[in-house]
């Protein structure tokens, strides 16, 4: 079977990160932004962002390009849910790829 290089190099970068999470004694703040600095070039995605939950809210940890400017704000979850619901139709209509990383809700 032929090798694919893109794919072989797209594997590596994979590897090469998940190394890095494992090797490097990273506090949560700082994994999350390695996690969002990496998966764009990962995924092919605009930007990227990371989401915690905190009480009723998630509150945007982490984020890089388009989606910084998301940073610190903290939708509750039920007003999250519904925009997310509406995302959703509106990225299937228009076939864009939406990321989205965090914890469950």
């Amino acid at each position: 079977m032929p090798v694919n290089v893109g794919e072989t190099e797209h594997l590596a970068n994979i590897i090469g990160t998940l190394s890095q999470v494992a090797q490097e004694e990273l506090d949560q703040q700082k994994l999350m932004q390695l996690v969002v600095d990496r998966m764009p070039e990962l995924t092919g995605a605009s930007g990227a962002f990371v989401e915690i939950a905190d009480g009723d809210e998630m509150v945007c940890a982490a984020a890089i390009r388009t989606a910084a400017a998301h940073v610190g704000l903290r939708p509750k979850v039920a007003v999250k849910m519904t925009a997310k619901a509406d995302r959703r139709q509106l990225t299937h209509q228009r076939r864009y790829q939406r990321l989205s990383l965090g914890a469950p809700a």
